[in-house]
């Protein structure tokens, strides 16, 4: 009798505890929905999608973003899904090239020619090679099928090196797309000392640049550092969208500057990232990078470093932050409607054994559908029941458990007082 009332108290305990975790998907505790726009007719394709853009996760909590996203059938069947990114794709190819000559002007500037030796071939990046430190010079760029005739590439850009507290180097210089056999390249040095150049590579780049969006963003708060001798920039967030860009705009001319990235996590600064921006403009130089480059960070907040050294700050008059577009991929089975539904702050990531399936197709393949406009789900029970049964109910199921333990202890106690007896 004792060990059945035992048993019995710790079922109830552990159907108290797994209730909410083995529940199926409860509309209830979704707040918004939306229906997706498939067509009805004709034959489906194996997969869906739909884009998820930063607007999505508007002023949400989530620790994890898009953990509570669900595709829901009209027959209330979970639809499998995965989240794909169109981020950039970059192929980089170095070509051969070999240096005909290194020599100086008579106005001390360097010069070097070089030849493909796979022409004709397409490329668009000369990287420069040498050993120097501390140097700022313009750069000519020039292209010749024979080697004879030259025809400028371009004659506005820069290569520097600063070698400080923090480095600073940029030797790449970019350009359209050329296929020219020889190549020419001047380094104007004015009235310093002749750059002295150990070679060049050439490259031809090319991009994919994925599909961007822009996170609503805003700068809260500046300060300047004058101990330290750099600008403190925080700039918040409207979406935890995961960003993966900072563009710079700014009225400044003629500066370079190393800057880093800090994300906030609860209630501490994690470094990030960290880069160059530079802008150059003069009647013969045009050339600038005021784009940071990060890796993807879902965040409400940032804060970014700048360092000035013995420059005075740059006024930095607004910041704007991309992010690549989401593709919701699914799977499509039977006709009908499909529903995509999120606002369950407590809800975790599902894990849908589809990957394999999905690394078979293409990501531009795929059939890119619309997202109706959403709704608040009118079953919605609010924010306080749609929380685990135990986080609603603690200091009750506390009690409960309290009370269960003392019980089996006094049935224990009574069963070894029997046993005495006997």
């Amino acid at each position: 009798m004792v060990k059945k009332i035992v048993y019995t108290l710790l079922f109830i305990l552990s159907s108290v505890f797994t209730s909410n975790a083995n529940a199926d998907f409860d509309e209830r505790y979704w707040e918004w929905y939306a229906e997706l726009q498939i067509p009805s007719d004709g034959q489906l394709p194996t997969f869906g999608s739909v884009y998820l853009e930063p607007g999505f996760l508007e002023n949400s909590k989530f620790r994890f973003p898009f953990s509570d996203i669900r595709i829901i059938t009209s027959n209330n069947l979970e639809v499998p899904y995965q989240i794909l990114t169109r981020s950039p794709e970059k192929k980089v190819e170095e070509l051969s090239v070999r240096i005909l000559n290194l020599s100086y002007t008579k106005k001390k500037e360097t010069y070097f020619e070089g030849v493909l030796e796979k022409a004709p071939v397409v490329y668009n990046m000369v990287e420069i090679i040498t050993d120097e430190k501390n140097f700022y010079r313009q750069v000519q760029l020039f292209g010749s099928m024979d080697g004879k005739i030259w025809n400028l590439i371009r004659s506005d850009t820069v290569i520097f090196d600063y070698s400080r507290e923090e480095y600073l180097k940029h030797t790449k210089i970019f350009f359209n797309d050329s296929s020219y056999k020889y190549l020419g390249i001047k380094i104007i040095n004015n009235n310093e000392n002749p750059l002295k150049i150990s070679g060049f590579k050439v490259y031809h780049q090319k991009i994919d640049p994925g599909i961007e969006a822009v996170v609503n963003s805003w700068i809260s708060k500046k300060e300047e550092n004058s101990k330290n001798k750099e600008s403190i920039l925080i700039v918040n967030l409207s979406s935890s969208f995961p960003a993966s860009k900072i563009s710079l705009n700014t009225s400044d001319k003629n500066f370079q500057r190393k800057i880093n990235v800090l994300v906030k996590r609860d209630t501490e600064w994690i470094m990030w990232a960290d880069d160059i921006i530079f802008n150059f403009d003069t009647e013969k130089i045009k050339e600038s990078k005021l784009d940071i480059n990060i890796p993807e960070v879902s965040t409400k907040e940032m804060k970014l470093i700048i360092k000035n050294y013995d420059s005075p700050p740059i006024n930095i008059l607004r910041i704007n932050v991309f992010a690549f577009k989401k593709i919701l991929a699914f799977k499509l089975g039977e006709k009908g409607k499909y529903f995509l539904f999120w606002g369950n702050n407590q809800s975790k990531p599902p894990h849908y054994d589809i990957s394999q399936l999905m690394a078979k197709h293409d990501i531009r393949d795929i059939k890119i559908f619309s997202i109706g406009i959403p709704k608040m789900n009118s079953n919605f029970v609010g924010h306080e029941k749609r929380l685990p049964l135990t986080e609603r109910y603690k200091y009750l199921i506390y009690g409960v458990v309290i009370l269960v333990i003392a019980l089996l202890i006094l049935l224990q106690y009574k069963v070894i007082k029997k046993t005495e007896k006997q």
